[in-house]
């Protein structure tokens, strides 16, 4: 994820960084609350205001937001949209930062911060749960950063109630992880540190069903959680498929990689197919046909990398041509042109949509692909064998 404040400056002033980020994570069972604390300087002579974005990965849904006032953070309240503008606009002209955080496109956030005072730091503070998911009832912690050089970064983790510890899956954030103490908690300390990249913690699958308690005014709470063996079936191999590639503004910042490895693998388990390219932006490109033999699909990847990403995203800008057995849609799934609630007549044919965006609407793509029968692939979450 990469949070980012916006701050309008003059020419001659300097930008207001985020100097300093601590993360903290808790996971109990297949829930987990991660909790970032972030820090930005004003190194101006004057007060300035900014919107800070706040993009999460699927699934992740805030539930506490905090702002230092004077000195001493502000604890945030859920109210209905309305009520909230109107309390926004009733503390604005008393000159007050109403600390307002608002949903939205995709599972974006966005929030005002004001006051940064001439020379001062500003804290805010925003925690997000989760429920993990992974690959063969294995849970996997994911943990994405996108950010620039810090001060100072902290990171703490805490993984309750296993009987072994969790194994790093993936880290080219670079943190080299120190071992885990008592109670399986870690922590780690960095200055002068440039944090970006993902890291995966894997944890143990539960030897037995966890059952979380907690009281909570005077009444108690419980969550159980069973672990299940689906029953599946192999889905019909198309002969014909369709490739919807976005190649809007926002799609540059797919994973390219990860949506690469995982066609790869699907046309390798394919062998041949005949795929029909269709690239969306404001409107449909006109489409082209491809042959992949035995796997090779080179020619179509050749064709991928050429794209130009530019425009606006109407994802319903395309006719559904006969005879093709399946769609596959890779986006982000912010659609900003068009009607945003259209949804194409695939003639039973299912639409998969892939996502690899740290920024996207994945609420968007799963109700495209539960209405036509397809399935939704996360990208991030998944393997590109078990996403193929």
């Amino acid at each position: 994820m990469s949070p980012r404040l916006s701050v309008p400056v003059a020419p001659a002033e300097r930008s207001v960084e985020l100097v300093e980020l601590h993360v903290s994570a808790e996971v109990s069972g297949a829930l987990a609350v991660t909790t970032w604390e972030l820090v930005f300087h004003n190194p101006n002579g004057r007060v300035l205001e900014g919107q800070l974005e706040f993009p999460l990965l699927d699934a992740q849904t805030v539930i506490r937001f905090a702002m230092d006032i004077d000195g001493a953070l502000r604890e945030a309240v859920p109210v209905p949209k309305d009520k909230g503008r109107q309390v926004f606009e009733d503390i604005v002209r008393r000159g007050v930062d109403p600390g307002l955080l608002e949903r939205t496109a995709g599972n974006s956030y966005r929030a005002r911060v004001y006051p940064l005072l001439p020379g001062q730091t500003k804290r805010v503070v925003i925690a997000y749960q989760e429920e993990l998911a992974g690959e063969a009832g294995a849970a996997v912690y994911r943990l994405a950063l996108d950010l620039p050089r810090l001060r100072r970064f902290t990171l703490e983790l805490a993984v309750r109630g296993e009987a072994a510890a969790p194994t790093i899956a993936r880290d080219s954030i670079g943190l080299s992880l120190p071992p885990w103490q008592k109670d399986h908690v870690v922590k780690v300390a960095k200055t002068d540190f440039a944090a970006s990249g993902l890291l995966e913690l894997a944890l143990p699958p539960a030897e037995r069903p966890a059952v979380t308690v907690q009281a909570f005014a005077g009444k108690t709470y419980f969550r159980a959680e069973q672990a299940i063996a689906p029953r599946t079936r192999p889905r019909a191999r198309p002969k014909v498929l369709g490739l919807l590639w976005d190649c809007s503004g926002s799609a540059a910042g797919r994973d390219l990689k990860r949506e690469y490895a995982a066609l790869e693998r699907y046309f390798a388990a394919l062998g041949e197919v005949e795929v029909r390219l269709v690239r969306l932006r404001d409107a449909a490109e006109p489409g082209e046909a491809f042959q992949v033999r035995g796997g090779d699909w080179a020619a179509l990847r050749r064709a991928l990398d050429a794209t130009m990403w530019d425009g606006a995203t109407a994802l319903s800008a395309w006719q559904p041509e006969a005879g093709v057995d399946a769609w596959l849609l890779l986006s982000d799934g912010l659609v900003n042109f068009g009607a945003p609630d259209a949804r194409p007549d695939t003639r039973g044919a299912p639409i998969h949509a892939l996502s690899s965006a740290r920024r996207a609407d994945p609420a968007r793509l799963k109700w495209l692909a539960d209405a036509s029968g397809g399935a939704f692939v996360d990208l991030l979450a998944l393997s590109a064998e078990a996403a193929a």
